[in-house]
């Protein structure tokens, strides 16, 4: 039957790309620096392979021919959708030529070690011209695949489909307005947060052993994943109930280490349960990154940043580290944990100003793919916009545009999903009180209830429509910044007392 050829087929090329995943991972992991070169090779070559095969003429023939015969008529509904999918995705990807793919994931492998050698020294003068070529090669990404006004909407739709950025601007411009207004308030409280506790010596082991077991605790399969070390945390699928998260723990920074465990295991979730309901289905894959950052800011910010989270867990996280916080309260944890403090990383922001940062890095995307901004300009443009959201220019290279690994990866389009997760996340969260309501105590039995509402609502949705329409339909609403702004206005003016 065609149908199970192609979904055969399908799976010889996902497996190929779960291969490329597991070498992506070792690199940031295990390889020594001296594989850099060889591991650029091998990875254009499954490139080139994994891509033949998705755009040969034989794979896009039995597409056609079950999409032009009755026999598509014969599938049920779900099975009707993964066919045009794959035959949608293979069509897009037989305008991109394999030198190119090739191309691109040479020069990618070797940009970010080059990057990583350019952020740990501060200087850029290697970089930069490497950064180009990522840039260039993913305008003519752009332009194989096509647009109809903005190439940089191209390059959007590589990780949430229908995106436009046309969307995204207003919508942006508007949570950008509302977080000033915020964090003005925030500036003009009287209220001081204590938090230099919080950068005590904490054992690294106590960290890594507490996160797993909030892991655990949130729902996660011990047998399904497995987390790692690395210097920019990350979740990875390797194959059907195989997923990888790496996190960054220092002995100094509690909240560092803590909130990106509980951020890529809510990645991890996702991804594991989607896996459960769709199997070996294309619609298992998860592509929406924006919904994918739902999940990951949900369970970090809205869940693991709340009161009633840690009502439940500062007892057992005290017991951990009895000596750093024997005279520190709940109320003062948790307002160190949610302390608004401006700074020029990222990852380090919180949850008034993350946006911002987010905000920035797609407004020189866009320009830069529309030949608006020169890449040898990215600093000088940086840094104004940083002075103008955030009062200061950063001091250095690695705390301004070299702090992120994503450019030079080449995932161009793929920052606003980052801020549009952090606004369904909050959408999602108010439909879920409506729904279920909110525990006093957040613990086991209650991460059940919140897994029935996901497992009902969004999991079993995979990958099977885009993420507006998804919003749309578990909310009854379009995507907008409202909850997200009324969450914040709620939480922190509580905090601060304004």
């Amino acid at each position: 039957m065609l149908y199970e050829k192609i979904i055969d087929k399908f799976n010889d090329i996902k497996n190929i790309e779960y291969s490329l995943s597991l070498l992506n991972w070792d690199q940031s992991i295990y390889m020594p620096k001296t594989g850099i070169d060889s591991r650029a090779n091998t990875m254009a070559t499954l490139t080139k392979i994994g891509h033949s095969l998705l755009i040969s003429d034989d794979f896009y023939n039995l597409l056609c021919e079950i999409t032009q015969n009755d026999e598509i008529n014969k599938l049920d509904d779900i099975q009707q959708k993964e066919v045009l999918k794959i035959k949608e995705d293979v069509e897009k990807e037989r305008k991109i030529p394999i030198s190119l793919a090739t191309e691109l994931s040479k020069i990618t492998s070797l940009a970010m070690a080059v990057w990583e050698d350019a952020k740990n020294n501060n200087d850029d003068s290697e970089f930069l011209p490497i950064l180009q070529k990522v840039f260039d090669l993913k305008k003519e990404y752009a332009k194989c695949i096509g647009y109809k006004d903005n190439p940089y909407d191209a390059l959007l739709n590589c990780y949430d489909k229908g995106l436009e950025y046309s969307y995204v601007k207003p919508i942006f411009e508007n949570l950008e307005k509302n977080l000033l207004i915020i964090l003005d308030k925030i500036k003009n409280s009287t209220v001081k947060i204590k938090e230099n506790f919080l950068q005590k010596d904490f054992d690294i082991k106590k960290q890594w052993d507490f996160g797993i077991s909030i892991l655990k605790e949130i729902g996660l399969d011990a047998n399904s994943f497995r987390q790692d070390s690395s210097a920019h945390p990350f979740t990875t699928r390797i194959g059907i109930d195989d997923v990888r998260i790496t996190t960054r723990i220092t002995a100094d920074n509690f909240k560092s280490g803590f909130f990106s465990t509980i951020h890529e295991g809510g990645h991890c979730f996702y991804e594991l349960n989607a896996c459960k309901i769709f199997n070996y289905s294309p619609h298992g894959i998860i592509e929406s990154l924006s919904l994918h950052e739902s999940q990951s800011r949900f369970y970090e910010n809205i869940i693991a940043r709340s009161l009633n989270f840690w009502q439940s867990y500062y007892p057992q996280l005290k017991e951990n580290f009895n000596s750093q916080l024997q005279d520190i309260s709940l109320e003062t944890f948790y307002n160190s944990i949610n302390k608004v403090e401006l700074t020029p990383i990222r990852v380090e922001s919180d949850e008034v100003t993350y946006n911002l940062h987010i905000i920035l890095r797609s407004q020189i995307e866009n320009s830069i793919i529309n030949n608006e901004i020169d890449v040898f300009d990215i600093e000088e443009f940086w840094n104004e916009k940083t002075k103008k959201i955030l009062g200061f220019h950063p001091s250095k290279k690695n705390e301004g545009y070299l702090q992120d690994i994503h450019w030079s990866c080449g995932l161009f389009g793929y920052f606003p999903t980052y801020a549009l997760g952090n606004l369904i996340s909050a959408q999602f969260y108010y439909k879920m009180l409506d729904d279920i309501g909110i525990s006093q105590k957040i613990d086991q039995s209650y991460f059940n209830k919140i897994y029935q509402w996901f497992n009902k609502n969004l999991y079993s949705k995979g990958s099977i429509y885009p993420s507006k329409d998804v919003v749309q339909m578990i909310t009854n609403e379009e995507l907008n910044s409202d909850y997200f702004i009324k969450y914040l206005d709620d939480k922190f003016s509580k905090i601060y007392n304004f």
